[in-house]
């Protein structure tokens, strides 16, 4: 969900919303969530078909082209390009067990 607008802008108070990056920004074994994807149908409908849709974690193996990651336990490339019409939002931290 994406809220637009906010204080600085004079439309009133905004929601506190997790940072978007796009997936090449991430490192690798990182883990994020999926927010969005902009990309045209067809690749839309692949990358769903992969598994890669909103509110998916995923988990960054390789940087490159192609980029390589986890998704539902399975490693999944693609290319940079499309790689970067997906927007996730700010790493998951896990916490440290002691």
């Amino acid at each position: 969900m994406e809220f637009e607008g906010g204080a600085s802008e004079g439309k009133g108070p905004t929601m506190n919303v997790a940072e978007r990056l796009c997936l090449t920004d991430l490192r690798p074994l990182e883990k994020s969530r999926v927010d969005a994807v902009s990309a045209i149908e067809e690749d839309a409908a692949r990358l769903t078909g992969m598994g890669v849709c909103r509110g998916r974690e995923v988990t960054i193996l390789k940087i490159g082209d192609p980029i390589i990651l986890r998704v539902y336990g399975s490693r999944v490339a693609m290319s940079a390009r499309l790689a970067r019409r997906i927007q996730v939002l700010r790493p998951i931290v896990d916490p440290v067990v002691a």
